[in-house]
């Protein structure tokens, strides 16, 4: 039975990004669904595939993840 609600995320399972979508969306109550590009997120969020997503806006090796930052400004 699928749960309610979907949440895309920059895959693969077990990724931070997993891990960061499982800390804040409960496995119980969200399908949890891992995208392979972080445009594909955005495509599920905006095409009602998915009710939120969960991508990487900024990582400790080269600070901002500019694709990311321009994805929510042209989107």
């Amino acid at each position: 039975m699928p749960k309610s609600e979907v949440v895309a995320f920059l895959g693969p399972k077990a990724s931070y990004t997993h891990q960061a979508a499982l800390s804040y969306f409960t496995s119980q109550d969200h399908d949890l669904e891992p995208q392979i590009a972080i445009e594909d997120v955005f495509a599920a969020v905006q095409s009602g595939a998915a009710i939120n997503g969960v991508v990487p806006f900024e990582n400790s090796t080269n600070g901002s993840v500019l694709f990311t930052l321009d994805l929510f400004a042209d989107l």
